[in-house]
């Protein structure tokens, strides 16, 4: 018997038909997400593997090469907001050609970079250029497909990035052994230049036509100005993450002597803490005037940026992904180290015992979203059925605790595999913040989305290094992801509403 929704599938109603896009077409262009958020990852973290070389050649410190490794997140994290506005406006066929050339075009020059500072401005034009990677694949998904039928290529496309990390801790340390970092970095990034070809060739152009003609409409004036408030937005956001503990450091030990030098951190967390109350009562309080249409599009634009982040629905969704975003950069960030330090395997073991977790988080993204979307279509309630594949999937997350404390090293590595299927969510966090946001601004919620998940990532590694410091333990960071996991489905129960049903379509 065939399900209730399934003709949504080829009805003039699917999206993909009022596009003018065939149903091959479409699964080639997730295809084509596919492979560049695999390509993304794989430049995003080849420096990783490259260090102790580069650091070596051009005698880089510690402190230098935390410069380094961070310029590229800054950057990206800056961008989210802005590239997301873009998608909701722009063609994407060439807003995301444009990018993803921006960031290959980069990551190959870094190899002929002469010292640091090129090396950090490469990295941060890679960071700009990577960061249409969700906020591009996630519009072009609500494009293509149906809310019913989003999950699998939301998971899928965003599998990508998993890959990525798997074939890279196998292919790059031979790249780097044969060939040295410059030539490694010249030919992972220029290579990468050939996916643009494919891209130009299947991606429709008036994919983006009838979004970007509806925005316009609803926005009104010049893009320019409008564009300078959303980044000017996001790079206060941003810059207020760090305003306080730079000042502190800076200015407490010679304005105020009398603290002693341990108490910095405190003080700088105290005022983090207070400006952070009250941003969050300007942004979410603050008497917002009724715009009328004489307004200006720059006026407008600053409108809509408020009310999207006093949205309940995208607050909610937000706490949830930083919840998973600090979970997941956990692992990306200290997995290999913790594999070496506190289970005693050399590096190479590490590298592969690490890619087994990374390549089961991957493989479960489009299986949860595939569950999910089977589920809705034949008849279950979307937003129940949603939600509930996020909880389970964030619940395994609890196996970490048990990771932490077991003695044996294969023990741990099951238990953190076990704790990897956290991945069944992200198709579906995907579908749930399409599902929530107007038609027109799919691209920027998704830009405030992974702007939160970046600050999760920012301030993870941070949290994690303080815990083992403190306690010369593992055991308590572990503890903290997988708390934070377990509660983030509390985000999306008690704050997130209803998902929304299809809408007609041109």
């Amino acid at each position: 018997m065939s399900s209730p929704t399934a003709p949504s599938i080829v009805s003039e109603d699917s999206p993909h038909v009022a596009l003018g896009v065939t149903n091959a077409r479409r699964w080639t262009i997730v295809g084509l997400l596919f492979t560049a958020s695999l390509i993304n990852y794989f430049d995003r973290a080849t420096i990783s593997f490259a260090l102790p070389l580069i650091s070596k050649e051009l005698q880089l410190g510690p402190m230098e090469k935390g410069k380094l490794l961070s310029a590229f997140f800054f950057s990206y994290a800056l961008m989210q907001i802005p590239v997301g506005w873009c998608a909701d406006r722009l063609n994407l066929r060439w807003l995301y050609a444009g990018a993803f050339a921006v960031w290959t075009i980069a990551q190959g020059l870094m190899g002929l970079a002469g010292g640091l500072t090129a090396l950090m401005a490469f990295r941060v034009l890679l960071g700009i250029g990577e960061s249409i990677y969700l906020p591009g694949g996630s519009k072009l998904v609500s494009l293509l497909f149906s809310r019913a039928e989003r999950g699998l290529p939301a998971g899928l496309f965003d599998f990508g990035t998993r890959t990525g990390l798997v074939i890279e801790g196998v292919l790059v340390p031979w790249m780097l052994t044969r060939y040295g970092w410059r030539r490694t970095f010249i030919v992972v990034g220029f290579s990468a230049l050939l996916w643009l070809v494919r891209w130009l060739l299947v991606l429709h152009a008036r994919l983006s036509q009838d979004a970007r003609r509806s925005q316009n409409s609803a926005m009104g004036g010049r893009p320019f100005p409008q564009f300078a408030v959303v980044f000017g937005f996001s790079a206060c956001l941003l810059v207020s993450l760090f305003l306080f503990p730079l000042m502190s450091n800076l200015v407490i030990p010679n304005v105020l002597p009398s603290l002693a030098q341990p108490d910095v951190p405190r003080v700088s967390l105290v005022l983090c803490v207070a400006w952070w109350s009250f941003l969050i009562f300007l942004v979410w309080f603050a008497p917002l005037k009724k715009l009328t249409t004489t307004e200006s599009g720059a006026a407008r634009t600053f409108s809509r940026l408020l009310s999207a982040w006093r949205n309940k629905n995208l607050l909610g969704i937000c706490l949830g992904f930083f919840c998973f975003d600090y979970y997941w950069y956990f692992l990306v960030n200290w997995l290999p180290d913790y594999l070496v330090t506190s289970r005693g395997l050399t590096i190479l073991k590490a590298g592969i015992f690490a890619s087994l977790p990374y390549l089961v988080f991957g493989v479960s993204e489009p299986i949860g979203g595939w569950i999910a979307d089977r589920l809705v279509r034949i008849g279950w309630n979307e937003t129940r059925v949603r939600k509930s594949v996020v909880t389970v999937a964030f619940l395994t997350g609890l196996c970490l605790i048990p990771a932490a404390r077991v003695n044996n090293p294969g023990a741990a590595v099951a238990l953190i595999v076990g704790g990897c299927l956290v991945g069944l969510a992200c198709g579906n966090l995907l579908v749930i913040l399409q599902s929530c946001s107007p038609e027109t601004e799919v691209g920027l919620w998704t830009g405030v989305y992974n702007f939160v998940g970046n600050v999760a990532g920012i301030v993870s590694p941070l949290i994690t290094g303080f815990l083992i410091a403190q306690t010369g333990s593992y055991t308590p960071p572990f503890v903290l992801a997988a708390v934070l996991i377990a509660v983030g489905p509390l985000a999306f129960w008690f704050i997130v509403g209803e998902l929304k049903a299809d809408g007609p379509r041109p």
